[in-house]
C-alpha cells in the first residue's frame, strides 16, 4: 500500500488524548497533516505535542458533548490553521465492557448509553459547526 499525502490538510481529532486518538494524530502529522487534538478537559497533551511539530499542532480540552464547546475547538481550528477543517476523526467516546447493543440498552447503565449517543452528537455538533 503507497503512503498516500495529508500535506496541508487540516485534521480534527477528537479523543485525542486516548490510544487512537494520539496514534491517529501522530499518523496524519507524519503524513504532513496539521492537527487539532481535541479531548476533554483535563486531558494532558504534553507528549503528543512533543511529537508534532508547534506549527502544525494545537491541543484543545473541550466537552464534545456540548455544541459551544464543539463550535469552540472548530473556531480554534479554523483560526490556526488557515481558515478551514478538511478531515473530522471524530474518535471521542467512553469505555466500557464489550457486550452487544442490545444488552447496553436493557441495562441500567446509562452512562455507557448515553457516552455513546454524546459521541455521535459530538460528530454532528461539529459538522454543524463548519
Amino acid at each position: 500500500m503507497s503512503n498516500p499525502t495529508l500535506a496541508g490538510k487540516v485534521v480534527i481529532v477528537t479523543g485525542a488524548a486516548g490510544a487512537i486518538g494520539a496514534a491517529t494524530c501522530l499518523l496524519m502529522a507524519a503524513r504532513g497533516a496539521r492537527i487539532a487534538a481535541v479531548d476533554r478537559p483535563g486531558c494532558d497533551f504534553t507528549d503528543l505535542a512533543r511529537q508534532i511539530a508547534p506549527e502544525c499542532f494545537i491541543g484543545v480540552k473541550a466537552d464534545v458533548t456540548g455544541e459551544p464547546a464543539v463550535k469552540l475547538y472548530v473556531e480554534r481550528s479554523v483560526a490556526a490553521f488557515g481558515g478551514r477543517i478538511d478531515i473530522f476523526f471524530n474518535n471521542a467516546g467512553i469505555v466500557g465492557p464489550a457486550a452487544p447493543l442490545v444488552a447496553f440498552l436493557a441495562s441500567d447503565d446509562a452512562a455507557y448509553i448515553n457516552g455513546s449517543v454524546h459521541s455521535v452528537d459530538g460528530a454532528l455538533n461539529a459538522l454543524r459547526a463548519t
